[in-house]
């Protein structure tokens, strides 16, 4: 009798798991609609978003009161900095006060970690993606100065 078989499995299976099992569910669905990355959760956007021949990415360099420019790894900083990347694909439309706040923060942690920083520099780089040239893009890159914090 399949009938009491699955009555008896429902009944043994607690009902705060089945709970848990369903909010868990919801979560993550509300995460791939609303397009989120919150760990452990996430938006399944490394697999569900278009991939283009020209990559855009955003990177800062450290300049010396000589001039000298020296590329800033966020994975140098303190966790809180470390989400430069994220950050920089909306910086455009904030608001001058908190662009402006940022950049102190961010130069002001670069000095932390490095001597004689006088300025940052954030540049926006585009690749292009094709033709591959080994494990490499094969394409040009270009790098425009963005956003200069001083």
């Amino acid at each position: 009798m399949p009938g009491r078989q699955e009555q008896r499995w429902a009944v043994s299976v607690p009902a705060g798991t089945r709970w848990f099992v369903r909010a868990f569910l919801v979560a993550v669905f509300l995460c791939a609609a609303l397009r989120l990355e919150a760990w452990p959760l996430t938006g399944f956007r490394l697999f569900s978003t278009l991939r283009t021949e020209t990559q855009i990415t955003w990177v800062a360099d450290t300049v010396s009161p000589d001039g000298t420019q020296t590329r800033l790894w966020f994975s140098e900083l303190a966790r809180p900095y470390q989400g430069f990347y994220l950050v920089m694909r909306g910086f455009r439309k904030l608001p001058t006060g908190e662009q402006r706040a940022m950049c102190a923060a961010w130069i002001a942690e670069a000095r932390r970690v490095r001597d004689h920083v006088s300025k940052l520099r954030i540049y926006r780089v585009e690749r292009q993606a094709l033709p591959r040239n080994g494990d490499r893009g094969g394409g040009r890159e270009t790098k425009v100065l963005e956003y200069a914090c001083s």
